[in-house]
């Protein structure tokens, strides 16, 4: 809600701001509101509609150049600010409309979004506060009271406002009294908007310099305000929320990615760094495995030389990248063994479909994977980058929530949600559902569409998926609670269906009673519907034979 509110009033505050700048400049007439209207709904036009779609396809088809990507993220910043400037208001509006254009088709926490902070916070930025902080005058705090008179008044007016927002949000909502000091500490603050409006409005004479001083002042007190109060509140609502809310435990996420061929080691890496844990400070560990014979030695240090090239890239922002290498008589063996010698939570490996038939070509080794492991696996088949996804489909298995490692897995597709599509759609039962969007924090349902199904033996939204789809199929080892098995089956049906659609199957991970097989009389009805097949199948293959038998008789 904070970060929604400062949004919208933020981007009002700088169109009013390229109004009130065109009347001073100029004449203010029919004329000029015709093309200020007229200028302004192109530009908004162009940014929210026009610039995701080029983005996407700009992403999706300039895949093998890592730096034209950023390139391009420069060149739209400084195309927007040109069409805004011809639009007749500020350059800093075209700006900020072309972040809010490409926050959804860039990650947060991707490789391209780290290098646009890092060049933002040590670049841009800094010459962006010198510059302000150059039209101070400090002699004028001294020479008499109309600074610091003017300066009081914003400070007053800047956190009574802030509050009184804060507070009629909180009365709206019912929310608590941390609660509304946590939206209060996080919109009280004034800074980059604030020091760009008074930049524009002194460049065009509206503002004097005591309005200069007074404002540094008002930054100053309200981002000292911000942090405190901000500090305090979550202080306690972490403690009010400490019993209710299901934490995933004091498990430190490790992300293992086997790689035995390198072929698609980037988008792997890109994958696991979208679902990770922002907060988290461990590496990600590419595993180069190949099995144990004559070139053994000669294929490791292929699929090495690779993955340290495609890692290198990560490795030079704040992302660490830990890449080991193991020979092993058994693939599986050898990624079980090294998940538990790093205490790995999660095992992303990547899905293959075999030339002329609709087995998986690692049918084996994930059947293998499965069975042996209880960390979370993770089968991605992603055949375009990340960003130029537009709709995510997400499946949750009947009973989901019973899982142990739903939160934790609730809390990945949270991340992928958030960071890319324009739109998700989400499916699974009644009760699955709820206990989802409780997790994610998102009990009224408004963030993501939720669509209930009663069961999923005729589930048909996977029959014509679109070009920039990607479908997330949440399951479960057989043998447990919420296994079944046509969403089982469903990556097997696209994968058969629609070679050239994009998807990633979650299995969450178990307890090690289920691991060692000690609950192995669990049933379910998809067990009985594979009996089932197989009893039909072996009456109508001795059916033939009878028949054979009697024409030869």
């Amino acid at each position: 809600i904070t970060f929604g509110g400062t949004i919208i009033t933020d981007s009002a505050v700088l169109i009013l701001l390229g109004i009130i700048t065109n009347v001073v400049t100029g004449e203010m007439n029919s004329a000029f509101w015709i093309r200020i209207i007229v200028s302004l709904g192109l530009l908004f036009f162009s940014t929210l509609y026009l610039l995701p779609k080029i983005s996407r396809w700009f992403f999706r088809n300039i895949e093998a150049q890592a730096s034209s990507h950023y390139i391009y993220v420069l060149a739209v910043v400084f195309i927007s600010g040109f069409l805004s400037e011809l639009a007749g208001v500020e350059p800093i509006i075209g700006a900020f409309l072309a972040g809010l254009g490409l926050n959804k088709v860039i990650p947060h926490n991707s490789i391209l979004m780290n290098r646009i902070v890092f060049i933002g916070n040590t670049l841009f930025i800094p010459f962006f506060l010198i510059s302000a902080g150059m039209l101070v005058d400090l002699h004028l705090f001294f020479k008499g009271g109309q600074a610091l008179l003017f300066a009081g008044i914003l400070c007053i007016v800047g956190l009574l406002t802030k509050y009184f927002a804060a507070w009629l949000t909180a009365f709206i909502y019912k929310f608590s009294k941390p609660e509304r000091n946590i939206i209060f500490g996080l919109s009280v603050s004034h800074a980059a908007a604030t020091l760009a409006i008074i930049k524009v409005g002194f460049d065009i004479g509206l503002f004097d310099q005591n309005i200069i001083n007074a404002t540094i002042i008002l930054i100053l007190i309200s981002c000292l305000v911000s942090s405190f109060v901000s500090e305090k509140a979550a202080r306690q609502i972490a403690v009010l929320e400490k019993d209710v809310n299901r934490k995933a435990g004091d498990k430190i996420e490790r992300i293992l990615i086997p790689v035995s061929n390198p072929e698609n080691i980037q988008r792997l890496i890109d994958f696991s760094l979208l679902i990770k844990d922002q907060k988290s400070t461990e590496a990600i560990y590419p595993l180069s495995i190949v099995e144990d014979d004559a070139d053994a030695d000669e294929k490791l240090n292929v699929v090495r030389k690779v993955i340290e090239g495609a890692v290198e890239q990560i490795s030079s922002g704040d992302k660490k990248v830990e890449v080991l290498k193991k020979v092993d008589l058994s693939i599986v063996d050898g990624i079980i063994r090294t998940a538990k010698a790093y205490n790995i939570t999660d095992i992303l490996i990547s899905y293959k479909a075999q030339h002329g038939a609709s087995n998986l070509i690692f049918g084996n080794i994930s059947e293998n994977l499965l069975s042996k492991s209880k960390q979370s696996v993770i089968i991605s088949k992603i055949l375009q980058p990340l960003n130029s996804f537009k709709r995510i489909v997400v499946v949750l298995t009947p009973n989901a929530e019973l899982e142990n490692g739903f939160v934790r897995m609730s809390a990945k597709l949270n991340g992928i949600l958030k960071q890319i599509g324009s739109e998700s759609h989400i499916y699974g039962l009644s009760n699955t559902l709820d206990y989802f969007s409780a997790e994610i924090n998102d009990k009224k349902k408004v963030f993501f569409k939720y669509n209930v199904v009663e069961n999923f033996e005729n589930f048909d939204h996977l029959s014509n998926p679109k070009e920039d789809d990607l479908f997330i199929l949440v399951t479960a080892r057989k043998q447990t609670v919420s296994y079944d098995f046509h969403v089982d089956e469903m990556s097997k049906k696209l994968n058969k269906n629609h070679e050239f659609t994009s998807f990633a199957v979650f299995y969450p991970e178990i307890s090690k009673t289920l691991q060692d097989g000690r609950i192995s009389d669990i049933t379910s009805s998809s067990l009985e519907h594979n009996i089932g097949k197989v009893k039909q199948f072996t009456e109508k293959l001795t059916g033939i034979f009878k028949k054979e038998d009697d024409t030869e008789t």
